[in-house]
């Protein structure tokens, strides 16, 4: 970065200057800034992937949690044609979590399902939680947008791969580096016969 960042700012700096006649010069130093800032932009992505704290857990209210991560991604995404619904049982659940690593995780997998549904007439997103025998928590996040191809689904996880032109790769690996970190895992599901997406979060 301390190499890359002064080149490409200095690329920004000359392109000002440079005659708008001179074309080739022109697009030389845009080849230049663009390739630096793409690359300023895969460092920053690369650090958040590895620079993970370690998890510092703490009891969360499970029914507010998600009540709150749904009206903060209502807020940053905007979306007033989608549908959400929230069930947790038993409805005063209380999960043992990084609350702030977990956010991230849970708004990365709205973020992603408010992408897919669009501009989709019926588009549904459910909350739903329990708890079993064994004391797994259990959180699931589905949508019913278009269905994830089975080639995409077999790579959704690995670092920097997206199907996104604006898109970096690395929320879904850095959501399931979390989770794993947090003593749980998360996973995807399609539902083919319903078209129903889920993302499963579970707690050990």
């Amino acid at each position: 970065m301390n190499s890359i960042t002064p080149a490409t700012s200095l690329s920004q700096t000359l392109l000002n200057f440079a005659p708008r006649e001179n074309k080739e010069l022109r697009q030389g130093l845009e080849t230049i800034h663009a390739t630096g800032k793409a690359l300023m932009d895969f460092v920053q992505s690369y650090r958040q992937y590895t620079h993970i704290p370690q998890p510092d857990p703490a009891f969360i209210d499970l029914q507010e949690f998600t009540e709150r991560m749904v009206n903060l991604a209502k807020h940053q995404f905007p979306c007033p044609d989608i549908r959400f619904s929230i069930h947790i049982s038993p409805a005063d659940l209380i999960l043992y979590a990084d609350e702030k690593l977990i956010s991230q995780v849970v708004i990365n997998i709205l973020k992603n399902a408010i992408q897919a549904l669009d501009d989709q007439a019926d588009g549904e997103i459910k909350i739903t939680a329990h708890i079993d025998q064994a004391e797994t928590i259990t959180l699931i996040i589905s949508n019913n947008g278009p269905l994830i191809p089975d080639e995409v689904a077999e790579n959704i996880f690995v670092p920097f791969f997206t199907t996104r032109s604006d898109g970096s790769g690395i929320g879904l690996s850095i959501s399931r580096h979390i989770m794993k970190l947090s003593g749980g895992n998360l996973a995807l599901n399609t539902d083919k016969e319903n078209q129903l997406t889920h993302f499963i979060l579970t707690f050990h």
